[in-house]
This record gives C-alpha cells, structure tokens and sequence, in this order.
C-alpha cells in the first residue's frame, strides 16, 4: 500500500500527548489545548502501548480510528510543545489494533512550520593567485650576412653621395 518511500497515507489531528492519559474520554487540557467534541487527538505515549492511536474526542469514551498502516503520517496542528509537528506510525504491519503495541516516533526530525526567510548571501571567496607566466625568450642571433645583391642605379645628388660615404667610412657607427 506505500505510495511513496514507505509512507502510506496521512491524518490530521489537533494535539498529541506528551505523557501518558488517565483515561482517553470526555474533554481534556493535552499538551496546552483544550480539546473539543470531534477534534482528532494522537496519543502516542501511554504506559501500555496498545493503547496508543489516532482517536476522535467525545463526551464519553474517545473512537479510536483503525484501519491505517506502518507508514501513516499524523500531521499536528496546535500544542504548546507539538504543534507544526509530524508523526509516522512506526510500527510494522500488520497491526491488531487494542492488541499491538503501537508506536509513533517524530518524522523529520521535528517542527515543521512554515519556511522562514531566505538565509543571507554568503561572502564572495577570495581571488586565487596568478599562476606563474612562463619567461619570454631570448633573441635569436643574428643569422649570416647573405651575398651582396646587385648595384642599383640610384640618382643622388652630390650632398646623398658625401653622407653615404661617411656611413661607409664608420664616421656614424
């Protein structure tokens, strides 16, 4: 019967206890609350634990409802210390109710209330350090002087020709 990974189906009840009842009949204070005719009460705690179950309040003697499974989530509403909380029936099937002993443990560890505020934005992380760049390489040398070319006719004036010859004469270098 499991619908999804193991829970089998879910209930609402207005309080669970928190200790074992004297007697589950007529109107009683559970854990802060007053209950009324008709509300659905989780006891989960009595001193012999077949007794334990999903009950609605009467007048008289509380209705045990049966019928549910290993699995059953019991979602609680009000309660001083269990309201906004969730149940599961822990106990493996099948289950004789008033015979079994019957147990209910805290599903998800606790509160459930509604979500709270987005939590704040955490810190930038520091910039990693450069890596190392690799070194620049040398100049290559110089390679061979290749063979002359042929002369060019160049038209120069008298003052051209002078300066080229004190470049030639190392006058410059």
């Amino acid at each position: 019967m499991s619908d999804i990974s193991g829970i089998t189906g879910h209930y609402r009840a207005r309080v669970a206890t928190t200790a074992s009842l004297p007697a589950t009949s007529g109107l009683q204070d559970i854990d802060g609350v007053t209950v009324a005719a008709d509300d659905d009460v989780l006891v989960k705690d009595q001193a012999a634990p077949a007794q334990n179950g999903l009950y609605t309040v009467k007048l008289g003697a509380w209705v045990r409802r049966d019928g549910f499974y290993s699995g059953t989530l019991i979602v609680i509403t009000e309660g001083t210390v269990n309201a906004n909380s969730i149940f599961i029936l822990q106990t493996a099937d099948p289950i004789t109710w008033g015979t079994t002993d019957v147990v209910f443990g805290a599903f998800g560890g606790g509160d459930v209330g509604p979500p709270g505020p987005p939590g704040a934005t955490g810190a930038t992380g520091a910039t990693g350090a450069q890596g190392i760049s690799g070194q620049t390489g040398g100049t290559g040398a110089t390679g061979p002087t290749g063979p002359q070319g042929d002369a060019a006719m160049v038209n120069l004036d008298a003052n051209a020709v002078g300066l080229f010859n004190e470049f030639d004469e190392g006058r410059f270098w």
